[in-house]
């Protein structure tokens, strides 16, 4: 009996370290296959924005790219620091959420600032009535 207990114990030990083995292949899975670089100064939208060097300039550059560059593996969209300026509604639909199962994830720069602005300044008014 003591034996029985013993092996059961070992095939239960045995069955959580080989249930933890699909875990570790799916997290690297959702580690990103392609990072594509995003920078609102010194981007151009006609790189290929998959270096730092070759960033593109805007949000819609890096969507449509990381939409195609997605049926192949997850994909990171870094934004380097400054201003995006917006000067439509930028929309995210299913195209834009990855392909055969993998996914497109954005994010700053790690310690950098990005704003996404869709405001427009207004420079030549004056106030009429300070009171209200």
């Amino acid at each position: 009996m003591k034996k029985f207990k013993r092996l059961i114990s070992l095939l239960l030990v045995l069955c959580m370290v080989l249930s933890v083995v699909p875990a570790m292949n799916i997290a690297s899975a959702a580690e990103a296959n392609a990072d594509l670089w995003v920078d609102p100064v010194n981007g151009n939208d006609t790189n290929d924005g998959t270096t730092e060097q070759t960033a593109l300039k805007t949000i819609d550059a890096a969507k449509t790219k990381a939409a195609a560059l997605s049926a192949n593996g997850n994909v990171v969209v870094i934004l380097k620091a400054g201003t995006y300026d917006a000067t439509e509604t930028i929309q995210f639909g299913a195209a834009e959420s990855g392909k055969n199962g993998n996914t497109i994830t954005y994010r700053a720069e790690a310690g950098e600032t990005v704003l996404i602005s869709g405001g427009e300044q207004l420079d030549g008014w004056t106030l009429h009535d300070a009171a209200h």
